[in-house]
């Protein structure tokens, strides 16, 4: 009985934490859009790492870490972090030229984005229906975008 109890708590716990990134993130792209006019897209990213990196470290440390995170592969930790900038930047300066509605809809397509790329960088097999679903879901998006 105490195990499912678990599960049921470490579920809720986990919706929890799922809806408070999602906030975490709307409020971050809100943020943007109001300062977009007033700095540059390189400032806001470099804000916005100087706020998340002692952020990071304090869950590091939470999670039961000690010192600084380290990793054996540190050549892929770079080409993350490149990849995670070039992210970030070009978010921000999306955020910069279009309206919100559109880039909460264009995020949508996240999914098919995925999916295709699990495809043919990591040979994942998706069936037909799922890439049915995936592609109305597109068109959905893409009739919101127009």
């Amino acid at each position: 009985m105490s195990k499912d109890m678990n599960k049921i708590s470490s579920n809720l716990q986990g919706v929890v934490f799922l809806v408070l990134g999602m906030l975490i993130f709307s409020l971050q792209d809100i943020a943007v859009k109001w300062m977009g006019g007033d700095y540059s897209v390189l400032e806001i990213v470099t804000f916005r790492s100087f706020i998340a990196l002692p952020l990071t470290l304090l869950f590091f440390r939470y999670e039961g870490g000690r010192g600084l995170p380290t990793t054996p592969q540190s050549k892929l930790e770079y080409i993350r972090g490149l990849f995670f900038f070039l992210s970030y930047t070009t978010h921000f300066m999306g955020l910069a030229a279009l309206p919100l509605a559109e880039i909460a809809a264009i995020k949508f397509s996240a999914p098919l984005m995925i999916t295709f790329l699990s495809v043919v960088i990591l040979g994942e097999r998706v069936g037909p229906r799922r890439w049915l679903a995936l592609l109305v879901g597109f068109m959905g998006v893409l009739l919101i975008v127009r």
